[in-house]
């Protein structure tokens, strides 16, 4: 019996119908906002990501972690910009790269303030390093 799996999350499935008809938690349009969608390939032994190259053996651990190189960006931080009713105000990026800053409002609310930050499994993280300290201590005294 063949196995079905979701080209998002990788979760397998023994059918086409019960693929499409659940909500996928790792969705583009965000967690469960879409349903699951057929991953048209073939079972590997490896799968290669097409904008990095990374490998994993499952489909749910190549899309479990974040791509550097993946057109779209940080998925939040792209997902709180683009929020319907939601302005962005001010945004800045930083030289150090993976970091990035916004103000979004909407309407007459507060603002919020997001900060893009890599990830610390990511490569060239250096959580510790002044750069990196100096960037996380001026987003706080901006909260």
């Amino acid at each position: 019996m063949p196995n079905f799996y979701c080209k998002f999350c990788g979760t397998k499935f023994s059918s086409v119908t019960s693929l499409t008809g659940g909500a996928c938690f790792r969705h583009p349009d965000g967690a469960h906002r879409g349903k699951h969608a057929l991953y048209e390939g073939s079972e590997k032994s490896k799968y290669t990501c097409k904008f990095c190259g990374s490998t994993n053996s499952s489909i749910s651990g190549l899309t479990g972690g974040s791509c550097l190189k993946h057109p779209s960006g940080a998925p939040v931080f792209d997902y709180v910009k683009s929020l319907p009713g939601w302005a962005v105000e001010d945004e800045k990026s930083y030289e150090q790269r993976g970091f990035g800053y916004c103000l979004v409002r909407r309407d007459s609310a507060a603002p919020m303030h997001v900060l893009k930050i890599h990830h610390p499994s990511m490569p060239n993280f250096r959580p510790y390093s002044a750069e990196t300290q100096r960037i996380i201590s001026d987003f706080l005294l901006l909260v």
